[in-house]
């Protein structure tokens, strides 16, 4: 296989790596705080063989390297749920996972089990700004979350969420573990601008349409691509057959 094939075909994986991703988002625009991913490529450069009387030519492949993630807030939806909130600014809430390692999470919906403890939607934890498990007691029931993260029950003050964020040179480091929770390498600051809404949720960030777009766009290209290649290929194939005859 020449280089020309070769470098079809790393376009065309890139491709269809950007693809899962774009088909990931639209599969999510329904998610509760869900965060538009895009693929991050780069150019590959291997030196190429010089021939007879010829210079050497550099070959350029593309691939892609990671995924980047907008953390840019989604809509606020009102639910009426004294248990829902939702994060404004760089916040996250501080989670405990199976292991008992701290994750995050912007997906503020909460409830409380049997034994009152204040958990994600998935069963975790909901940790204070002391990293503490959050019970809630039955008395305590009708409870009142203020902008600053300090819940507050029949019997007064209870607890105050967890909310912290990470540094701006942190934030790519921040990596999806799944049922919403991020977890990350970089150790987090309490959240200064973050304000708590009780009530509401933050929906997914992901943009629909623009998605639909760059989903077309993405199948133009590979199309394109697949046709050079086949192309190429019969100007190979063409080339060959004409050679046979001449000998």
């Amino acid at each position: 296989m020449d280089n020309t094939l070769y470098i079809g075909l790393s376009k065309q994986a890139a491709l269809q790596r950007q693809m899962d991703v774009v088909a990931n988002n639209l599969a999510n625009m329904n998610t509760t705080a869900f965060k538009r991913e895009s693929v991050l490529f780069q150019q590959y450069v291997q030196d190429g063989a010089a021939t007879a009387g010829t210079a050497k030519d550099d070959i350029a492949f593309v691939f892609d390297y990671g995924v980047a993630r907008n953390f840019a807030p989604g809509a606020y939806i009102q639910t009426g749920n004294s248990l829902d909130v939702a994060l404004t600014g760089k916040g996250f809430l501080m989670v405990e996972a199976d292991d008992g390692d701290t994750m995050y999470t912007r997906n503020g919906h909460m409830s409380i089990t049997e034994d009152g403890t204040l958990v994600t939607s998935s069963g975790h934890p909901i940790l204070d700004d002391a990293g503490n498990a959050i019970t809630i007691t039955a008395a305590d029931r009708q409870l009142t979350i203020a902008k600053d993260g300090t819940i507050s029950g029949n019997q007064g003050v209870i607890a105050k969420l967890g909310v912290v964020e990470f540094a701006q040179e942190d934030e790519q480091s921040i990596r999806k573990t799944g049922e919403s929770l991020f977890s990350s390498t970089a150790a987090p600051q309490p959240a200064v601008d973050a304000q708590v809404l009780q009530g509401m949720v933050e929906g997914s960030n992901v943009e629909p349409i623009k998605e639909m777009t760059t989903m077309m766009q993405i199948s133009r290209a590979y199309q394109q691509t697949a046709r050079m290649l086949e192309q190429y290929q019969d100007i190979q194939n063409q080339s060959i057959q004409r050679l046979a005859k001449v000998q």
